[in-house]
């Protein structure tokens, strides 16, 4: 298998800009011995509106999305929602709509445990680390430092059940 070649099935979607429809690549299906191997996005997860740039409009809402409890799908689920409708991959890999498939319960799932932590978690682990750095230090400065350790690691252990 090492040398075998990958083939690159091109994703294609519609795209709703500027008053009318445009079909954009979005993504690409790799294919090796007729079996669906990685999917890659041509899009970053924070360009929302999919015109090859983060713009500033992108980075404000992925700010507002990092604080408050929802979420967005990534671009390679979306590449991955699409390339299950394409019947050239469908008909070189039919166990690809269950990776696909298997892949948005991921998704679902991690957005879950995400807002799940950032509305009811969040706040009370910041209120106990910061007591806790209180107590350990006087040092305005080393309280902030432990405080946010605290909170990287409670954030880490949550994520690491994501696995």
């Amino acid at each position: 298998m090492d040398g075998d070649p990958i083939n690159w099935i091109v994703i294609r979607d519609e795209k709703y800009s500027n008053g009318q429809n445009e079909t954009v690549n979005i993504g690409a299906v790799g294919i090796i011995n007729a079996s669906a191997c990685t999917v890659v996005s041509f899009f970053d997860d924070d360009d929302f509106e999919m015109e090859g740039k983060v713009t500033t409009k992108d980075k404000i809402f992925a700010a507002v999305e990092s604080v408050l409890p929802v979420h967005t799908r990534s671009a390679m689920a979306h590449v991955m929602d699409v390339a299950k409708s394409n019947l050239q991959i469908m008909s070189i890999d039919p166990t690809f709509i269950q990776w696909a498939a298997e892949f948005s319960h991921l998704e679902i799932q991690d957005a879950l445990l995400d807002a799940a932590y950032k509305e009811y978690l969040r706040r009370s682990v910041s209120s106990v680390a910061g007591a806790l750095a209180s107590k350990i230090s006087s040092n305005i400065f080393l309280r902030y430092i432990i405080k946010k350790g605290m909170e990287d690691v409670v954030k880490s252990a949550f994520d690491s059940m994501k696995n």
